[in-house]
């Protein structure tokens, strides 16, 4: 309804589905924020929610 065109990707893969979607918003993570945003991430110093990573996945969709 906001003019957007719709689209939906697949992402499992058995015991690991979720890797796609989590190595995608580290990419964009990496060219949005600091480098020290994403080490903090990788090593659970920051939530899911920080606004950093919000930003990267609303970026990617």
């Amino acid at each position: 309804a906001d003019g957007g065109t719709p689209w939906c990707i697949s992402m499992e893969h058995g015991g690991v589905t979720g890797w796609v979607a989590t190595d995608w918003i580290e990419d964009v993570l990496l060219r949005t924020a600091p480098p020290e945003t994403y080490d903090q991430w990788v090593n659970h110093e920051i939530p899911f929610n920080d606004p950093a990573v919000i930003n990267a996945a609303n970026i990617v969709g």
